[in-house]
């Protein structure tokens, strides 16, 4: 499976790596630790089966002159029964016409109908923690909810390569900076 996610600027990226390095310390959650080199990131979609190279040609074609999109990490969240604590942006309408263009030019209609990718399914967000007991969501919770959350910019998107577990190689990456 692949994935093509959107990516911070340094601040917003090192912000929430500090979250997560301080989950760990305490004892509350592993989750960045759990892929080698994962970057805080926000999902656009993932695809089952590619050709990784004409993708990758065609992806950082169509969005090389993309300009950065504001992004405001306005509220924590969690999926019912998911152990998962997330940060969730506002739903811009950049971030939300990234989105659609990315699902339009990028995967068909008919595609992985159960991705929770999909438009009218996506609830983006940035993963904080996940296959959190409830007492560990509780402290994570605890932790972060009066933290400053940074704001910041998407400064581009990657297209990730997750078929080996606990790695997540970049293929190719777009920056919109």
């Amino acid at each position: 499976m692949y994935a093509v996610v959107a990516v911070f600027n340094p601040e917003l990226e090192r912000a929430i790596i500090e979250v997560w390095d301080e989950l760990k310390e305490k004892g509350i959650s592993a989750y960045a630790s759990k892929v080698k080199n994962r970057r805080p990131h926000i999902t656009l979609g993932d695809v089952q089966q590619l050709d990784p190279v004409r993708f990758s040609e065609d992806f950082v074609h169509h969005y090389r002159d993309h300009p950065p999109i504001e992004i405001r990490l306005a509220s924590i969240g969690s999926f019912i029964r998911t152990g998962i604590l997330y940060y969730s942006p506002v739903l811009s309408d950049d971030l939300t016409a990234l989105h659609r263009d990315f699902h339009k030019e990028f995967l068909p209609p008919d595609g992985n109908e159960s991705s929770l990718y999909r438009p009218g399914r996506w609830i983006p967000h940035c993963t904080i923690a996940n296959r959190l007991s409830t007492e560990e969501q509780l402290k994570a919770f605890e932790l972060v909810k009066d933290r400053e959350i940074p704001q910041g910019t998407i400064t581009g998107l990657s297209l990730l390569d997750l078929r080996v577990p606990g790695e997540a190689p970049e293929i190719a990456t777009v920056s919109f900076v």
